[in-house]
């Protein structure tokens, strides 16, 4: 049960949370399996959008039987989504500048749990000029397990200096939510495009976006502002 005094952190994802980038991660991996005559479907990346890459390799090899090295899969992904980030940069999400303004008005630190590159993250942070909002960021490389896995969120709540109980995790998918309730956070669940296919019963709360989420916390208490 949420307990509302006890939130003193806010750590939010990145992809489908605060960017609208999963549409180029979704095209990135329909061009890599393209490139090897495969087809790759909105449900595919329904079962792995969220998740560490790493995971999402085994997943892709596996399935696809591939030829090719988990390494050498995550790099060639990597080089065609920067390719996709350069050409076309994501927009942020409906009322992601309103979401980091209110908690950071309203006292909370805010840190970030991402799995993609830090740098691209800090690039588009810095074009929408929300970098500042952040006291924290982690991304994949600083972990070797991704989310699902806890240790993102652990190590995110470490920085903050802030216990993971008392920390709330905003997320888009549901393998992000698990990261997250695995690591003893608070988590609130925004779903966006194809990760709504997903299931999100063990997030806190779900919401239809960023807005509904500021509405709902200043008109029924779910955290003590």
């Amino acid at each position: 049960m949420l307990k509302p005094n006890q939130i003193k952190g806010v750590v939010f994802d990145f992809d489908g949370t605060l960017v609208d980038s999963d549409p180029i991660h979704y095209s990135a991996w329909t061009l890599f399996l393209k490139r090897r005559g495969r087809s790759f479907t909105k449900e595919d990346f329904a079962r792995v959008s969220g998740k560490q890459v790493g995971l999402i390799a085994d997943y892709i090899i596996k399935k696809y039987k591939l030829r090719i090295t988990k390494e050498e899969l995550i790099r060639e992904k990597r080089e065609i989504t920067l390719d996709y980030f350069r050409k076309r940069p994501p927009k942020f999400m409906p009322y992601a500048k309103e979401a980091l303004v209110f908690f950071s008005q309203k006292g909370f630190k805010l840190g970030l749990a991402t799995g993609n590159l830090k740098d691209v993250v800090i690039s588009i942070l810095n074009k929408g000029g929300l970098n500042d909002f952040f006291s924290v960021i982690v991304d994949g490389k600083d972990v070797v397990r991704g989310k699902p896995y806890p240790d993102i969120y652990l190590l995110a709540a470490q920085k903050l200096g802030i216990e993971p109980r008392r920390c709330l995790a905003i997320e888009n998918t549901q393998y992000g939510v698990e990261s997250a309730k695995a690591a003893g956070f608070y988590a609130f669940a925004v779903p966006s495009g194809i990760s709504s296919l997903q299931d999100f019963s063990k997030a806190d709360k779900v919401f239809s976006d960023l807005k509904e989420l500021i509405l709902k916390i200043q008109k029924e208490g779910l955290i003590k502002l």
